[in-house]
C-alpha cells in the first residue's frame, strides 16, 4: 500500500481534466496523456504533507524508464524467451494463472456454451495464459475463441509451435500492441494485456485502450504486478531463486515501472472517458484494470 498513494492521489485528481481536441490522432492523444499523467504526479507531490512526502519520495525514487531486456532489439533473442519461460514458471509456481482466469472468466462468457466470446490477448509472449484460458474455457463449457499476440516475431513462433504440440485451437499473431490497424473493427469481445502495462507509456497504453474500444465489443482488461514496496523483496528473492541475471534484472525493472491504480484508472479515463472503467487490487501481488466499452 505504501506506493499506491490513493488518498493523496484522489486530491491531486480532482479538477484534472483533458478533453480531446476535435479530430485528435493517436499520437496526439498518446502526447496529451504524458503530459497529464507527469501534471498529475507533479500535482501530486506539490500536495503531499508530512509522512506522505516520505512515500513521495520513495515513489519517485523507485520510478525508472529503464528498458527491461525483452524490449531491447539489441538483446539475443534465444535469451529473451529463456526471460519468458522463466516468467511462465514462476506464474506456475505463484498459481498466477488461476487468479487471472478468475478474475477474467465473468466478462467472457457464460457456462454451458450460452455465450460465444472472442478474446485477443496482447503482449501474449510464451502464450500460457492463453492456453490456461483455453483449458478453463473448455472445463466450463464456454464456448471461447482465444487469439494470442506479440510484437516479437521469436514469441509468435514458439508459441504457435506450443500450440501445434498441445493440439490446441488457440493461435498466435504478430500484432503492435497500440497499433492494431489491420485488426478489423469488433473483432472481438475482449482484450487482454497480462502483466505487461508497464512495457508502455502512459500515451502508448491510452492509445491501446482506444484501439481495444474499436476492436473489442466489451471490454478492455489489463492485469500487472500491484505497485507496492513489500513486493520488492519477495519480487527480488524468488526472481533470484529462479535463476538467470537476466531474468532478475527484468523483475526489478518490472517493479519500479508498474502504475499504481490510480495512475491506472486516471490513463483509463483521459483515453475513454465515455467507459466505465474499475480498478482493483487482485491479490496477492496483482493490480486489474477493467474498461467496459458496453
Amino acid at each position: 500500500m505504501f506506493l499506491q498513494l490513493g488518498d493523496l492521489s484522489a486530491r491531486a485528481r480532482l479538477g484534472l481534466t483533458s478533453a480531446a481536441q476535435e479530430g485528435e490522432t493517436r499520437d496526439a492523444l498518446a502526447a496529451r496523456v504524458d503530459r497529464e499523467v507527469e501534471r498529475f504526479r507533479a500535482r501530486r507531490r506539490g500536495m503531499a504533507k508530512g509522512l506522505e512526502r516520505i512515500r513521495v519520495a520513495m515513489d519517485d525514487a523507485l520510478r525508472t524508464d529503464g528498458m527491461e531486456h525483452v524490449d531491447d532489439p539489441s538483446f539475443p533473442e534465444e535469451e529473451k524467451v529463456r526471460i519468458v519461460r522463466r516468467l511462465h514458471d514462476l506464474n506456475v509456481r505463484m498459481l498466477a494463472y488461476p487468479r487471472f482466469l478468475h478474475a477474467i472468466l465473468p466478462l467472457v462468457g457464460r457456462e454451458g456454451g450460452r455465450s460465444h466470446s472472442r478474446v485477443l490477448e496482447l503482449a501474449s509472449g510464451s502464450g500460457e495464459l492463453a492456453f490456461a484460458l483455453e483449458k478453463q474455457a473448455n472445463a466450463r463449457g464456454l464456448a471461447l475463441e482465444i487469439t494470442g499476440s506479440d510484437y516479437q516475431p521469436a514469441y509468435v513462433r514458439m508459441a504457435n509451435e506450443e500450440s501445434a504440440r498441445r493440439e490446441s485451437r488457440v493461435r498466435f499473431e504478430e500484432i503492435n500492441a497500440y497499433d492494431m490497424a489491420r485488426v478489423p473493427t469488433g473483432a472481438y469481445d475482449v482484450v487482454l494485456v497480462a502483466q505487461s502495462l508497464h512495457h508502455f507509456s502512459p500515451g502508448a497504453l491510452a492509445k491501446m485502450i482506444v484501439e481495444s474500444r474499436r476492436v473489442a465489443r466489451r471490454a478492455f482488461v489489463g492485469i500487472d504486478v500491484r505497485r507496492s514496496l513489500s513486493v520488492f523483496p519477495f519480487g527480488i528473492g524468488v526472481a533470484a531463486l529462479m535463476g538467470g541475471r537476466a531474468f532478475v534484472h527484468d523483475s526489478v525493472l518490472t517493479m519500479r515501472k508498474v502504475y499504481s491504480e490510480a495512475e491506472l484508472a486516471f490513463v483509463a479515463e483521459l483515453a475513454a472517458p465515455q467507459s466505465r472503467i474499475r480498478v482493483r487490487p487482485l491479490h496477492p501481488g496483482y493490480s486489474m484494470l477493467t474498461v467496459h466499452f458496453s
